[in-house]
């Protein structure tokens, strides 16, 4: 279904420049992708706006809310961070939340919102290492190999650090993969 919507005055510079060569201008009918791809870019121009300001306009704002993939672990569109102490189990616990997000699964007593496709890269415990620990994990959950056909690739890399070139560039290649 299309539906007409007017553009936000208050887009400029590369989004308008984007917009143009989409050839989508005000009143224009917009299919539902092109109306999401908007709504993303104004509350992105939102966002943007209260990089800083006063508490009172942030908790005053209407910004949306969080969305997760798993339910107050791991949010959508934002970074999650899990540091601690060496030896404390962190990769084994992403590693279970990666597989539980590629098969669906239940996450210990949190709701995962669906499967999604999942980049896995490895800097610590070598191809051998990943198949062992990943193996345990899909056998505990009873889940088979076939939950994960396409959609959970992982990268084992030594030295894999996002200030070289090298790296960001294999990474991109990953993830058009």
């Amino acid at each position: 279904m299309r539906e007409i919507v007017k553009l936000p005055r208050d887009v400029e510079g590369d989004r308008q420049r984007e917009l143009k060569e989409m050839d989508i201008f005000e009143e224009k009918q917009l299919s539902t992708n092109d109306k999401n791809r908007l709504e993303k870019i104004a509350i992105y121009e939102k966002l943007r706006s209260l990089r800083s300001g006063t508490v009172y306009k942030l908790l005053t704002s209407d910004l949306p809310e969080i969305q997760y993939y798993i339910e107050g672990v791991i949010p959508k569109m934002q970074i999650a961070c899990f540091y601690g102490p060496l030896e404390q189990f962190k990769s084994s616990l992403c590693l279970y939340f990666a597989i539980c997000l590629a098969s669906g699964a239940q996450t210990f007593h949190y709701k995962t919102n669906k499967h999604c496709n999942v980049l896995w890269i490895d800097e610590e415990m070598g191809v051998i290492g990943l198949k062992d620990k990943i193996s345990k994990l899909v056998k505990g959950l009873q889940l088979g190999n076939k939950s994960f056909e396409g959609n959970f690739i992982y990268e084992s890399i030594n030295g894999f650090k996002l200030d070289n070139s090298k790296s960001v560039e294999r990474l991109k290649a990953l993830i058009v993969q």
